[in-house]
């Protein structure tokens, strides 16, 4: 998997697994020493994760710069609700369910 992952959330509505995802590490942590400002450098996320005929199967749902450090992510309704390590509060981005699934290599 390409992605740094932080904790994961079962979804029982979909049956499918929502992820923190961090796409560099270590741009990471070097930008949290700029806390609490974005960067266009850092790309934290959801991934969403399922078993479909016995093939687990991913696909990023949200992707942003807005959060340095996600930690979690869950789906509510039609939303997608992301935390982080590093911010108080939270970031709500609207849940895209035709997004193409790719499979686990």
């Amino acid at each position: 998997m390409k992605h740094g992952i932080d904790n994961i959330k079962f979804d029982d509505e979909t049956g499918r697994f929502h992820i923190g995802s961090m796409l560099n590490l270590h741009t990471v942590e070097k930008l949290m020493k700029q806390y609490p400002k974005p960067s266009e450098e850092n790309i934290n996320g959801v991934i969403e994760l399922e078993k479909k005929n016995q093939v687990w199967r991913i696909r990023d749902v949200v992707v942003t710069n807005k959060l340095n450090g996600v930690s979690n992510g869950i789906k509510v309704n039609d939303k997608i609700l992301l935390g982080s390590w590093g911010y108080d509060g939270f970031l709500i981005c609207p849940y895209n369910d035709t997004i193409r699934f790719n499979k686990v290599s």
